[in-house]
């Protein structure tokens, strides 16, 4: 899905994007091989409410040739343990949200290979109460599973993950 670069606004003096009014990532494509490329395509076709949304490509990004327009969120999970004082209910919920987005992913034969706190993105459900309550009544927060650079795709077997990659 190839969006229009005019849907694309940015704050001045700052790296924040904005696709329709929400907040978004922008990364490059190095290739139409690259695995987190071939991992979004196939979650555009398969959302999954734990991992971040994916919007398309922009192409021709002023400072890259092509983009991922990815879902971004103000808190990160490292952020969350630090700064709020979680419920069990809440530190339970963002376990199986974690654990459903890994068994997600596996179902489509992706394995991420680098799952750590840095790249789970946190969503405050009381931030917009009318959304996600009936779904999550006993927890505050949803977590979301964001950065597919690692992951390992069986159908790229010469693609295996690097020492680097798994550190």
């Amino acid at each position: 899905l190839i969006l229009d670069s005019n849907a694309i606004t940015s704050v001045p003096d700052s790296d924040e994007f904005f696709y329709l009014g929400q907040s978004v990532e922008m990364k490059p494509i190095p290739s139409d091989d690259d695995r987190e490329y071939v991992v979004c395509k196939s979650l555009l076709k398969n959302p999954h409410p734990n991992i971040v949304h994916f919007y398309g490509v922009l192409a021709n990004a002023s400072l890259m040739d092509r983009a991922l327009v990815l879902e971004t969120l103000p808190l990160r999970l490292p952020q969350v343990f630090k700064e709020k004082c979680l419920s069990l209910a809440d530190r339970f919920q963002i376990a199986i949200d974690i654990s459903a987005a890994t068994a997600f992913l596996n179902s489509l034969q992706f394995y991420h290979n680098n799952i750590v706190p840095r790249i789970v993105l946190i969503e405050d459900l009381f931030m917009f109460p009318d959304t996600h309550r009936t779904s999550y009544p006993f927890s505050r927060y949803r977590a979301k599973l964001s950065d597919f650079s690692h992951v390992y795709d069986p159908a790229q077997p010469d693609r295996l993950p690097t020492e680097i990659d798994i550190a």
